[in-house]
């Protein structure tokens, strides 16, 4: 009896084990080419956020759906760790500030983000961050500014 139990999670640790090396080498999505389920606006996805967090995140953050977010931006930044960050808004709903964090490492000619041009992204959205200072949908795994 013991045997099995111990034999029974050893095969459980093993399977983590698996599982756990499987994710840390998965490619990330490439959005460059990706087929786009979802087109919306900042102030759209953001409105239907605080309208309904549930539901909302049944639509985009469950699903696992490339989204495409077009908004306009008001800052685009270069962290510290070399990823990139934008924050776009929407003009009828300037309170709506979408985080998008972008995976590539390179940096986008400041041209294509510059603040106040409107712009597409592709990627995923991971629900929505209460900062107590504003309330931002964050797309950690940003993908491509067209």
């Amino acid at each position: 009896m013991k045997k099995i139990l111990i034999i029974t999670v050893a095969a459980i640790v093993l399977l983590g084990a698996i599982y756990g090396y499987y994710l840390y080498n998965k490619k990330a999505k490439d959005f460059t080419n990706a087929k786009v389920d979802i087109y919306i606006t900042a102030g759209d996805i953001y409105q239907d956020f605080i309208a309904d967090e549930t539901k909302a995140n049944s639509v985009y953050v469950i699903a696992d759906k490339v989204i495409q977010v077009t908004g306009v931006v008001k800052s685009y930044n270069i962290n510290t760790d070399s990823t990139q960050t934008i924050i776009l808004t929407d003009t009828k709903a300037p309170e709506a500030f979408i985080n998008i964090t972008l995976e590539s490492k390179v940096p986008i000619d400041a041209n294509l983000v510059s603040s106040g041009l409107q712009i597409k992204v592709n990627g995923q959205c991971t629900g929505i961050l209460d900062d107590f200072i504003e309330k931002k949908v964050q797309f950690i795994r940003g993908g491509v500014v067209l």
